[in-house]
């Protein structure tokens, strides 16, 4: 083998480890029966503590929604996915409004799903052929879905009906992992996970700026992996092999950083997806600790939930994290090939 190909490859694994992807996957299991749903309801913490995180459901894969059921109700219940239906390995999941994306590399395809027109697409094709390895998702307001394929270094535009819009990225991007939208100052924000950076692209799809680099230093990064934004204020950026979140401003400044390497509660050992709840609250997927931990706006930990398994609130190897407007939290339990569907108590 070539020094250049034996770089590429090695470029590859860190990747696939930074972002918890694997080509050898376990067996696909069926869908949950409803014999192993809970009996009763699954909350975190434990008694006789005020609950803060209530299990909701679980979906193997998308299917048609023109039936009167409700949308959880349905998923939950669908009997006989199809194997075109059902999900391989969703990495990634965003929600806005009626529509709900699944990525999934394993199936080189993305999932969109529109609740209030109850149908869902299944998307294969990007600007020059079939998708490859779909890896981030982000929703607009308007509708329109930002998916990035890391394997063709591309950011691919789709209106909410599932068409190809518009293509971003080519010779500009590495290896693009997270993305995120900041509807305010009208940008996107795009994590390079080879090239250790942060492309920001307005709304047109010109280059704003980058920033960041490779290192373990304050603004630096080893192998990012997912971004999250609160619109017009701070950019957090998943931090995937330094083992922490970096937090930045809008323009790419530095502010602050949590996390640290280590096997105790509050440490991160592989984090993945990130997202926030009405309260502030920072949620990370750890895919090492099979677990969602839960911090302040200052980066304390204030509970965890999950852990290894393949029952109701267990996770295998789980990745991207989106939660709705509602604190609805839905987890990419990537190597179960399901999402999972939990619910935020915000009044407890």
């Amino acid at each position: 083998m070539k020094q250049g190909q034996i770089v590429t490859t090695v470029a590859c694994l860190m990747f696939a480890w930074a972002c918890g992807c694997s080509s050898a996957g376990p067996r696909y299991p069926e869908r949950i029966p409803e014999d192993r749903l809970p009996a009763e309801e699954i909350l975190w913490p434990a008694a006789p503590y005020p609950p803060k995180i209530a299990y909701v459901t679980a979906f193997n894969g998308t299917a048609d929604l023109g039936v009167s059921r409700s949308f959880f109700d349905l998923l939950g219940r669908i009997a006989g996915i199809s194997s075109d239906e059902a999900f391989v390995r969703p990495t990634a999941i965003a929600t806005a409004g009626s529509l709900l994306a699944v990525a999934d590399p394993g199936k080189a395809a993305l999932f969109l799903v529109d609740r209030q027109a109850r149908r869902y697409k299944k998307i294969t094709e990007g600007d020059a052929g079939e998708l490859v390895s779909p890896v981030g998702v982000a929703i607009g307001n308007e509708g329109t879905v930002y998916l990035t394929d890391s394997a063709l270094g591309r950011v691919y535009l789709y209106g909410r009906d599932g068409r190809l819009r518009d293509t971003w990225g080519q010779g500009e991007l590495a290896r693009p992992s997270g993305v995120a939208i900041d509807e305010t100052l009208r940008r996107l924000y795009v994590v390079d996970a080879a090239r250790h950076h942060v492309v920001v692209y307005d709304l047109e799809g010109r280059i704003l700026f980058t920033f960041g680099t490779h290192g373990l230093g304050e603004g630096e990064f080893n192998w990012p992996s997912h971004v999250y934004v609160d619109p017009g204020e701070l950019v957090h950026v998943v931090d995937s092999l330094n083992f922490r979140v970096q937090v930045f401003k809008s323009d790419g400044t530095f502010v602050s950083t949590f996390g640290r390497a280590g096997n105790v509660s509050g440490d991160i050992a592989r984090p993945k997806g990130i997202a926030r709840d009405s309260n502030g609250n920072l949620y990370v997927v750890d895919a090492l600790f099979d677990s969602v931990q839960i911090f302040d706006v200052t980066g304390e930990l204030l509970l965890s939930f999950g852990k290894r398994g393949v029952g109701p609130g267990e996770f295998w190897l789980p990745t991207g994290l989106a939660i709705a407007r509602d604190d609805t939290i839905y987890v990419a339990d990537s190597h179960n090939h399901r999402i999972q569907v939990f619910r935020f108590l915000a009044g407890n």
